[in-house]
């Protein structure tokens, strides 16, 4: 009992130090904006002036932990970590997110939370550890009926299979990909479209992936 309340507390004053840290002084024209305000400016300033990014989600989290609403401090967090993509501290978001949602789970979170997790192991190419979190990911997203983000992680694994030269299974996780983006007319089907045939190719169903991509260059113009 006593080394779980040492731990809850130390994790409590990462999360304290990490996000005094974080939070910038913010001027009342920004931080009386709306949420998805906030959030439209982050993105809009994330690739060109990533200090501005800071603060709009610096107003974003600290709105969200005024108003005591737990969806949208999952999703300050998601921004602040979009600041650190490459860096050990995304990581530290994630498990936050995770932390605040897992009891009382929502259809995006943690599902979510875990999804990005995988993304970073993906990047640096840690595919067991990637593979875990797209996996926990998935059955939270099953759990809450979440289909967007099973799709999501199925064409992350999808990813993860071709690299290892696990074509087969690639091209079943592809075409679930594509075929559910082409039903809900996703904006990547055209991508989801060229994995598919990518896969075909490098299974040598050379015919297979001749047709997929005549769909591709027809839907393209």
């Amino acid at each position: 009992m006593k080394k779980a309340l040492f731990l809850l507390l130390l994790f409590t004053g990462a999360i304290i130090a990490q996000e005094k840290g974080f939070y910038q002084e913010i001027p009342d024209s920004i931080g009386s904006l709306k949420f998805f305000e906030l959030y439209k400016s982050f993105y809009a300033n994330k690739k060109e002036n990533p200090i501005k990014a800071h603060i709009y989600a610096s107003a974003y989290l600290a709105k969200a932990k005024n108003e005591n609403n737990t969806f949208f401090i999952a999703h300050g967090w998601i921004l602040a970590a979009n600041l650190h993509e490459k860096e050990e501290v995304f990581l530290t978001y994630m498990d936050s997110i995770i932390r605040l949602t897992k009891v009382k789970n929502s259809k995006e979170f943690p599902a979510r939370a875990y999804l990005l997790k995988g993304d970073y192991f993906y990047r640096k190419q840690r595919f067991p550890e990637a593979l875990s979190n797209y996996s926990l990911a998935s059955q939270f997203a099953m759990q809450k009926t979440n289909p967007r983000i099973i799709y999501e992680c199925n064409k992350a694994i999808g990813h993860i299979n071709s690299d290892l030269g696990l074509h087969k299974n690639a091209l079943r996780l592809f075409r679930e990909s594509y075929e559910y983006a082409l039903d809900e007319e996703i904006v990547s089907e055209l991508e989801d479209l060229y994995f598919l045939s990518d896969e075909f190719n490098k299974l040598k169903f050379l015919d297979s992936a001749t047709y997929y991509n005549a769909i591709g260059i027809k839907k393209s113009k």
